[in-house]
């Protein structure tokens, strides 16, 4: 369970410093190697830490409304 937690850090570490720099590139990436599956699957893991990582990537990251502030589309 220990690698599975770290590499959700590392995850959300990559995606953290692409927002940062204002690039879709790292989320794309996530997106289509397949790992977002396996983050949303890992929402449901008996580990509390681990489905919290997971959850908190996604929402984070991959919502709708994560989405929709990326584009610049938030109003003031």
């Amino acid at each position: 369970m220990r690698v599975i937690g770290i590499s959700l850090e590392g995850i959300r570490n990559f995606l953290k410093a692409a927002q940062l720099s204002n690039s879709h590139l790292a989320r794309d990436a996530v997106e289509s190697s397949g790992a977002l599956e396996r983050i949303s699957e890992l929402q449901n893991h008996d580990n509390d830490a681990i489905s919290g990582k997971a959850v908190e990537i996604e929402e984070k990251y991959f919502s709708a409304q994560a989405r929709y502030e990326d584009d610049g589309d938030v109003a003031m």
